[in-house]
């Protein structure tokens, strides 16, 4: 369980698939790329550290519910206000986003903003729409 009483998944070397949301459905065609995304997705967020992850994943939650559009920007520079720090990996903040998604908190909407990093160098970065209520 994490700080709000959700249940988050358990990591550690003993389970199987630790995030099924990322498997495609049973009998789907996945391309080599996606394959590799989605073993890259798992593999960043069973590298980080548990109480990161743990936070990370409950701040993503909270973003859902309380914005109705965000960009990982919007996330990750909230994260930095709440001291959660930094992941081991910068990977780790996408995985994430990656994981809310699949798990229905919400979805691209299709627009693109220029991010607010430096390092991003104004890249262009998806903007997300909340499906929680």
């Amino acid at each position: 369980m994490g700080e709000s009483g959700r249940a988050l998944p358990r990591i550690d070397g003993a389970q199987g698939n630790l995030f099924p949301e990322l498997s495609p459905p049973i009998g789907s065609v996945i391309s080599e790329g996606e394959e590799r995304k989605n073993k890259g997705t798992e593999r960043v967020l069973r590298r980080a550290r548990e109480g990161w992850r743990t936070r990370a994943l409950e701040l993503l939650l909270e973003v859902s519910e309380k914005s109705r559009e965000f960009t990982v920007d919007d996330f990750r520079e909230l994260a930095e206000d709440r001291q959660i720090g930094r992941p081991h990996h910068v990977n780790a903040w996408s995985a994430l986003v990656r994981l809310g998604s699949r798990r229905g908190w919400f979805h691209r909407t299709g627009e693109f903003r220029p991010s607010r990093r430096a390092e991003a160098h104004s890249r262009m970065i998806p903007v997300y729409r909340s499906d929680l209520p």
